[in-house]
């Protein structure tokens, strides 16, 4: 089994990655007073936003998890976060409730990698008997991510304009994409196990 030490710092990357996750999917929530009246959107059209999202996230759980499979959990979840990453930045470019719908399905699809990659690193990681606890602590990310949101995404709002929010969060993670490859390898691969 991995170092004890070292296997924990791997689950509290992935809970950042998720908490990054959850901030990215939950911009739009907090953002959204603001977006429905920069475009005039009415509640249907907003659900049709909330809908794309939804749907390409369901459909793309099963397809995530394949493409991690057979790309691996370091490859696989950096590309899968830097889709999201970039998803995510680009609302800023929504002209209307189409595009926006539009980002939003990419986001949502790309974002559906995140737990399959937590739970497969646990897999990998982890002992049978240390999985429920380590599998809790990235999951408690989504909750984390959720919470930081609404100061987060209101401060930019505020400070600079709506799509600064989208371009923030996004940022953030794209830079955890890149220490996601940096600092991930698999058990059998990672130097500080050799």
């Amino acid at each position: 089994m991995p170092k004890i030490g070292l296997r924990w710092w791997i689950i509290g990357l992935v809970t950042l990655g998720t908490i990054l996750n959850y901030l990215a999917r939950s911009t739009l929530s907090v953002a959204a007073p603001t977006l429905k009246s920069e475009f005039q959107m009415t509640t249907e059209q907003y659900s049709w936003v909330v809908l794309a999202f939804q749907a390409s996230y369901t459909v793309m759980q099963t397809v995530a998890g394949s493409v991690l499979d057979a790309l691996g959990t370091r490859l696989g979840f950096f590309l899968f976060a830097i889709g999201w990453a970039v998803a995510n930045m680009a609302h800023g470019l929504a002209t209307g409730w189409q595009s926006l719908a539009m980002f939003r399905a990419a986001l949502g699809a790309t974002e559906a990698a995140a737990i399959p990659a937590g739970a497969k690193t646990v897999a990998t990681w982890f002992p049978p008997r240390e999985r429920p606890l380590a599998t809790s602590l990235f999951q408690m990310g989504t909750s984390l991510g959720n919470m930081i949101a609404p100061p987060l995404v209101a401060f930019c709002i505020l400070a600079w304009h709506w799509q600064a929010a989208f371009i923030v969060t996004g940022a953030l993670s794209l830079a955890w994409a890149g220490l996601w490859w940096l600092g991930y390898r698999d058990p059998a691969d990672h130097p500080r196990l050799a």
